[in-house]
């Protein structure tokens, strides 16, 4: 059963390994150390009131993390994170992940828009297919702006509105 928690400090060690094994989809090109992933959870996670941080658990073994950063409360909107460990890819967690951040968002934090970029030689085609899916919208901009693995590659943004997540889920 996937449940949703507080991300903890010895967490951190199991998340930073994750998100190395995938750097194609890093906003900063540069390693991260468990130092900086320690930094990041104490000044971030700890202290920052805008943003909203989940474990993702499966039978209470964690497997990944959700988030809803930068969020800024008088416009109602902020940006969606998540990362899932890689042998757990492919099974609806991170689906179900992204339900519960939208659901948590829209309808326990007010928010009114929710949205993201995915680089596309990253996971876009898993954000394209939820946005589609759920009455969000999707965009690519060809602006080049991730290189990796030696290639440019372009930007997908996608954004869910509360009002079309409310109808789409009878609310």
């Amino acid at each position: 059963m996937i449940k949703f928690g507080a991300l903890r400090r010895e967490d951190m060690p199991l998340i930073l390994q994750w998100r190395n094994q995938t750097p194609e989809a890093w906003r900063d090109p540069r390693p991260t150390t468990i130092t900086q992933q320690y930094d990041w959870f104490d000044k971030v996670v700890s202290h920052n009131p805008n943003g909203r941080y989940w474990g993702i658990y499966l039978d209470d073994k964690l497997v990944g993390q959700v988030e809803l950063t930068s969020i800024i409360w008088e416009y109602g909107t902020a940006e969606i994170g998540l990362i899932i460990n890689i042998d757990y890819w492919s099974n609806g967690i991170g689906s179900a992940a992204v339900k519960f951040a939208l659901e948590m968002g829209f309808n326990y934090l007010g928010l009114q828009t929710i949205y993201g970029e995915s680089y596309k030689c990253a996971a876009a085609d898993f954000w394209e297919k939820r946005a589609k899916k759920w009455g969000g919208y999707t965009t690519t901009l060809p602006l080049r702006k991730r290189t990796y693995d030696g290639e440019l590659w372009d930007i997908l943004y996608f954004s869910w509105a509360r009002d079309d997540w409310n109808i789409l889920n009878d609310r």
